[in-house]
This record gives structure tokens, C-alpha cells and sequence, in this order.
């Protein structure tokens, strides 16, 4: 079985795009990827399609050795914007391979360790408020609706949730967080006193025993 073809995918994902890497082969078999960048899609796509021109040929079992010989093709641009292309023609020779022997990569790659695993939903709140048009989901406007928002939750079944400080209509407006260039990385009370009132309107409706985690989104600093 050889490589005949090596392909990128830029998805729309309404607030952010995905991308993905189809590898081809001469037996009929195809590998999906995932090496999606949301700030820099369409250079590790070139950075896909670069390595895959290098790929033409050789054998999509061989995927130690593919990584390795990636990696001595990017010598000179090692980490960032290459290991991720890599990792997405990594990742579709891997379900190659899962393909070609009739297994899950699950099962190639040592076996399973549990059989079910606990799930949060991520950034809970936070799409709706910038993209319930998008997303065709009711619109974030007020803590009455975080409240809302938290029944949902339950209802689903998650075990946790991430969420972020929210700028919500029925809130104070939280100041910009740049002073000059770049971000300052300081946290100011209007922002603390929102995060209080996110996570705590959540603790309201969720109870004690499912988990809150506040993404800040690289924003502050610890000192």
C-alpha cells in the first residue's frame, strides 16, 4: 500500500475554522486528520501540503518512521505551524492503519483504560452570547437565562462545566482589556465581581456536585 494523494480541508466552524487532512491510497483506503489552528489555518494547510508532496509513495503504515522523516524535512522549522500539519498526517495515518487491520487506533495504541469517561461542556454560555444566530441556539442576554442555561445543563447530563467571565446585559459592561500594546494581564473588581456573579448563578442551578471551571483566556497574570 502506498500514498497517492495527501489533501487539507478548511471547515467553516461559524466561530472558528477546522482543519482537516485526507490522505489517499493505491488499495482504496482513506485517513482523515485534524491539525486545526484557528489563527493560522491556511499556513499549516501550505505546511500540509509542503510535507505531503514528500509523502507521494511511501508506505502509510510506516508512521513512526513518517514522523521522523517530517520532522527532518521541517529541521529548520520545528514546532508551532510544523508539528501541527504533522500531527494531522500523523493522525490520518493512524486511521489507516486502524482501517487496514479492521481495529480502532484505541486498540493499536495499548488499549483502553476505562470504559467511560466524565464530560464538560466547554465555554458553556459563552457561544451563545457571540453566536446563537449562528449556532441556532436562544441568545445569552441576562443571568435569568444563565439560570436557564444551567437546567440545560442537568438535563444533558454533564458532570462539569467551563464557562468565561461574561459580559451579560443585566451586569456592569467590563472594561477593555488592553492598555496600550498587547494585553496588561491585570484583573481588576468589575472583573472579579463578574466572575462572582457567573460562577455563582451557575453553583445556584448546578448544586454542589457538578464541577465549574472559569476559562480567563490567557488574559491575567498571577503577580
Amino acid at each position: 500500500m502506498k500514498i497517492t494523494g495527501v489533501e487539507t480541508f478548511i471547515v467553516d466552524g461559524v466561530f472558528r475554522p477546522w482543519t482537516f487532512v485526507k490522505i489517499e491510497t493505491d488499495s482504496g483506503i482513506v485517513g482523515w486528520g485534524d491539525c486545526t489552528e484557528w489563527q493560522a489555518a491556511y499556513s499549516v494547510a501550505a505546511t500540509v501540503g509542503q510535507i505531503g508532496e514528500n509523502m507521494i509513495g511511501k508506505d502509510p503504515m510506516a508512521s513512526e518512521a513518517a514522523w521522523w522523516d517530517n520532522a527532518s524535512f521541517m529541521v529548520r522549522q520545528r514546532g508551532g505551524i510544523a508539528y501541527k500539519a504533522m500531527s494531522g498526517i500523523d493522525s490520518a495515518l493512524w486511521d489507516i492503519r486502524g482501517k487496514a487491520l479492521d481495529a480502532p487506533v484505541w486498540q493499536l495504541l495499548g488499549g483502553k483504560m476505562r470504559d467511560e469517561l466524565e464530560l464538560y461542556w466547554s465555554h458553556c454560555g459563552s457561544d451563545r452570547r457571540r453566536y446563537s444566530t449562528q449556532l441556532e441556539v436562544p441568545y445569552l442576554s441576562n443571568l435569568d437565562d444563565l439560570r436557564a442555561l444551567g437546567e440545560e445543563v442537568i438535563s444533558q447530563g454533564f458532570s462539569g462545566i467551563k464557562t468565561n467571565i461574561l459580559d451579560l446585559d443585566d451586569m456592569p459592561s467590563l472594561p477593555p482589556k488592553k492598555n496600550g500594546v498587547g494585553n496588561s494581564g491585570q484583573i481588576n473588581y468589575q472583573q472579579v465581581q463578574n466572575a462572582v456573579n457567573v460562577v455563582g448563578t451557575f453553583r445556584e442551578v448546578l448544586g454542589p456536585e457538578v464541577g465549574i471551571a472559569l476559562d480567563t483566556a490567557l488574559s491575567f497574570r498571577l503577580g
